[in-house]
């Protein structure tokens, strides 16, 4: 589908959402920033806010013509004014966290293989430059950390190389850090991840998890949710990511046994850093 132009969006949605008539649902109330409306007459979803970006669409584009990952259909999206939409189609089933306790091991077994398929799927996907869909920047957790003080939040990326994405991973390093503080710790941090080698640039969902993975009642996955934070990254981001984000003992199970394994002293190098980045704004 062709993305539309940002000055005319779908007058058929909009207005629907805008009139005093209107049946729309607010699927998420209690989300902050982004908004996630159902509406019922076109069976449509819009997401919309200022963090989301029309490179989640294009993902969802490219997954849908390159693999065979369930993915809701887009019928557009537009950035205007600062906020960005995406309008698609509504995610059969239910997530997969309201059905887990409720089913027999040979059906986790079965919804535990679908799953790995659709990942070996999507990481078969690859490009010549580490970042989001449409050489946009990465969005790696590492890059998503609020800055220290005195320092501007910003984005990272896309990278060419991985000595540009390490570098880049040095300076997110540097603008979690206030002013003047620079001692052996981050420099043994910085030395580790210039050590850092292989240029595979790898597909990633980036934030993988039971909410995101819809399943009907006949405990097949209809859909994989919100790609807002994929790109290319590399191959041990998904596996650090969806256990890191989520460590609910039964999800780090279903995905240690559905995702590319990731040696243990990788996954402790990486939380390391990871909670270097968040030390001075624990966010």
């Amino acid at each position: 589908m062709t993305q539309l132009d940002t000055s005319n969006p779908p007058s058929d949605i909009l207005n629907d959402h805008t009139s005093s008539k209107s049946n729309t649902v607010n699927i998420c109330p209690s989300k902050i920033g982004n908004q996630i409306w159902y509406y019922p007459r076109f069976n449509r979803v819009l997401k919309k806010g200022p963090e989301v970006k029309v490179s989640e669409a294009d993902a969802m584009r490219l997954l849908s013509s390159k693999t065979r990952v369930p993915v809701p259909q887009v019928y557009a999206s537009f950035e205007k004014d600062g906020r960005g939409y995406i309008i698609m189609a509504m995610a059969e089933g239910q997530p997969l966290w309201k059905m887990w306790d409720s089913i027999d091991e040979g059906k986790k077994q079965y919804l535990i293989d679908q799953l790995s398929t659709y990942v070996q799927d999507w990481r078969r996907l690859s490009a010549d430059y580490y970042g989001s869909v449409g050489s946009g920047p990465c969005g790696d957790v590492f890059f998503q950390h609020l800055p220290a003080i005195g320092k501007s939040e910003r984005t990272f990326g896309p990278y060419a190389s991985r000595s540009e994405y390490n570098e880049g991973l040095i300076e997110a390093l540097r603008n979690a850090r206030p002013d003047g503080i620079w001692g052996e710790e981050e420099q043994s941090l910085a030395d580790r991840i210039r050590s850092l080698v292989g240029e595979q640039k790898t597909f990633s969902h980036g934030d993988l998890y039971p909410d995101h993975i819809f399943v009907d009642n006949n405990f097949t996955i209809t859909a994989i949710i919100d790609w807002g934070a994929s790109g290319f990254s590399i191959p041990e981001r998904e596996a650090f990511e969806a256990t890191s984000r989520d460590n609910h003992p039964i999800w780090i199970e279903i995905a240690e046994a559905a995702l590319p394994h990731m040696k243990r002293e990788d996954y402790i190098f990486y939380d390391e850093f990871n909670e270097a980045l968040r030390l001075y704004s624990g966010i």
